[in-house]
């Protein structure tokens, strides 16, 4: 099986899976409430989300990827 991005093929294979996650446990995991994780995707600060049906999902790999874009510059 493989999945296609706008980027690239990539194969699916047991170690390249990508785990889904709902709302609670990325707001869980960035320490605030999920109303504050909603503001902050519908205002385009936050992780972006895949949608499965009525229910919004965050990637893990999104979620990691965006915390680290949250990393203040080092200080000289």
């Amino acid at each position: 099986m493989t999945i296609e991005t706008k980027d690239a093929v990539s194969p699916l294979t047991p170690g390249s899976m990508n785990p889904l996650r709902n709302a609670q446990w990325t707001a869980d995991y960035l320490g605030i409430t999920v109303q504050s994780l909603y503001n902050l995707r519908m205002t385009g600060r936050g992780p972006r989300a895949v949608r499965v049906g009525k229910y919004l999902k965050f990637r893990e790999s999104e979620i990691f990827a965006w915390v680290e874009s949250q990393l203040e510059p080092r200080r000289a």
